[in-house]
């Protein structure tokens, strides 16, 4: 997305005073942001990369407004919004930020289940994601985070087009839960030589 080079260019030259450039990488069709500078690379070592762990642990302490910026900026780079599933995700192989990520979504209100694909392929990571898949949580996100990339933006945009609302409350915002669809069924063989299936007598009654 050449666009949304052009919108990180910026940012780096507004908060550092560093001006990058954007390249077209040879061979190829795609695109490159370039920073040539030794204090920023400096800076993202000290800062980021030296203590990455306590770096992502900080982020719940951040304002609204930071954290949405930093989930903008996560679901700018590796977030898709597929049309065809009808679902907005995140799907990378660091499975800590992943986590953390969810979280942080749901600082904003906003439900996105966790999923882990193994590859069981050699020299292949497993990856890991979230995912977004009703009506409610995409208008939400797109609130809240939003994308910078005009092209996700747009798509994110068709997708509440497209969809339509599942929930016949008005006030959907008043409710303590928020119903997610089932995204798998499988049969689970018991470890256990019995199982049992109690139910408590009483008018509120569940199965345990």
């Amino acid at each position: 997305d050449r666009e949304l080079l052009y919108v990180y260019r910026d940012l780096i030259k507004k908060v550092f005073n560093i001006q990058g450039r954007v390249v077209s990488m040879n061979g190829t069709r795609a695109w490159l942001l370039e920073v040539n500078s030794f204090y920023l690379c400096q800076w993202l070592k000290e800062n980021i990369i030296s203590r990455q762990g306590e770096f992502l642990s900080e982020l719940g302490w951040l304002p609204q407004n930071e954290i949405s910026a930093f989930l903008k900026g996560i679901f700018d780079a590796e977030g898709s919004v597929n049309l065809k599933s009808g679902q907005l995700s995140l799907r990378i192989t660091n499975k800590h930020l992943v986590k953390i990520s969810q979280l942080l979504l749901l600082r904003c209100g906003i439900l996105a289940p966790f999923h882990t694909e193994n590859k069981n392929v050699k020299n292949w990571n497993d990856s890991y994601g979230i995912f977004l898949n009703n009506l409610y949580s995409f208008k939400e996100f797109l609130f809240i985070v939003g994308f910078s990339s005009k092209t996700k933006l747009e798509q994110l945009k068709t997708l509440i087009l497209r969809r339509k609302s599942s929930f016949k409350y008005k006030n959907f915002q008043d409710l303590a839960i928020a119903p997610q669809p089932i995204l798998e069924i499988k049969k689970i063989e018991s470890d256990e030589e019995f199982l049992f299936d109690l139910e408590v007598d009483h008018p509120d009654s569940n199965f345990i």
